[in-house]
């Protein structure tokens, strides 16, 4: 039996320190402290701090591209990449650094 892509990401980012996670439907959101990350939806990881460089390298390798909501409304800065068992593990490198980044976001 295929270990699920939320298990395999969950594993490891509840070793990092002040990470939490909200459920709300079909979404789980992942924040540091009080700054979301990432989050999951559906088939969909969605990365909501990246670099241009990570940017660029998840479009190559897995097709990413902004976030669509639901309700047809594009987010640009957010990432979007499909998610399943064979990139789960690979993608925790670039959600690592989302998380980074919320941690040491100061706001504007």
């Amino acid at each position: 039996m295929k270990t699920k892509p939320i298990r395999i990401i969950e594993r490891q980012i509840y070793k990092w320190p002040k990470v939490r996670r909200q459920v709300d439907g079909d979404r789980t959101s992942y924040y540091a402290g009080p700054r979301q990350f990432a989050f999951i939806e559906k088939d969909l990881l969605v990365l909501i701090r990246t670099t241009p460089d990570e940017r660029k390298a998840l479009s190559a390798e897995w097709g990413a591209g902004p976030y669509e909501s639901a309700y047809g409304k594009t987010i640009g800065f957010y990432l979007q990449v499909p998610l399943d068992e064979t990139n789960a593990e690979q993608l925790l490198p670039y959600i690592r650094n989302s998380y980074q980044h919320a941690l040491t976001w100061k706001g504007v």
